[in-house]
This record gives structure tokens, sequence and C-alpha cells, in this order.
């Protein structure tokens, strides 16, 4: 049972209460300060009965949209390809997937974010600047500055 009706019933008891009392018995000082209090308390269950109603509405925030942007594009020094050879003893061929590894903080809905940023592997994200991705994504520096230095520290591991 919600506790705002308690509430209310209470409230109406005590006005109940203070319209019968002329009836029951002749009107005296004790009588009228007695529904004097009964008043009060009416009053009172009456407003803790509207404090604790439940909300017409409930406001749900959404998630922002995700913009479509393309990312800035960082001028790097153009180095030769490496030989085949190299790419096969190289554990680093294959870029690391942020599906496959685990960045605390990055769930299923940032995954999302970073996708449409297209940032899929972990080189990808560890070449951002912390600014540049939390001004894209819309959280804190702080938070995309552990991100990238979680996604860098993986790539010194690997390397």
């Amino acid at each position: 049972m919600r506790l705002d009706v308690v509430f209310y019933f209470l409230g109406i008891i005590c006005f109940a209460l203070t319209i019968f009392i002329p009836f029951y018995d002749t009107i005296n000082l004790i009588t009228a300060a007695f529904m004097i209090v009964l008043i009060l308390f009416g009053l009172l269950f009456m407003a803790f009965g509207y404090s604790t109603r439940p909300k017409k509405f409930q406001i749900i925030r959404q998630p922002p949209k995700p913009t479509e942007t393309k990312p800035v594009e960082q001028k790097t020094p153009q180095q030769p390809p490496p030989s085949a050879q190299a790419l096969a003893s190289s554990p680093t061929a294959a870029p690391k997937e942020l599906t496959e590894i685990k960045i605390k903080g990055i769930g299923p809905r940032r995954l999302a974010q970073l996708k449409t940023l297209q940032i899929t592997s972990v080189e990808e994200l560890a070449k951002w600047s912390a600014a540049d991705l939390a001004a894209k994504i819309g959280v804190s520096t702080k938070i995309t500055a552990k991100w990238i230095e979680e996604a860098r520290r993986l790539l010194g591991e690997v390397v």
C-alpha cells in the first residue's frame, strides 16, 4: 500500500474527529484545545501524504546521440612498409580490437561511441589525445586520459 494514502487517511480521521467532538461533548477549554490539536495533526498528515505521493513524471536522461564526425587526422612521418618476414614474426601484426581487450570504463555504450569515431583497435585509441577524445564523446578528459594511458600501456607490453 502506498504511504501517501495512509497519511491522507490519518488526516481525514483527525478532521472527522474534530467535526464529531461538538456532538459528543459540550465545548469547553479542554475540548477546544483538543480540537485545535486534531486540526494541526490532520494538516500535518495531509502535508506528509502530499510529500510522499508518487511523482507523475519521471525524468529519464537519454544518452546523447552520437554525431557523425571524422577523426582528426594526425600527421605522422612516412615510414617504409615493413617486410613480410617482419610482419610474420611481429606479435603486433594484427591490431588488438577494443572488443577483445578489457579497458576499465569502456563498456558496450562507450564502444559504440568509439566505433562512431572509427576507433576499433587499441592502436587507434592510443593515437588520440585525451582532450580531443573527451570533446568528441562527451566525457571528462581525466577518464579519456586513463583510457589512452591504458591503451599505450597495453601496446608497450606487446612491443
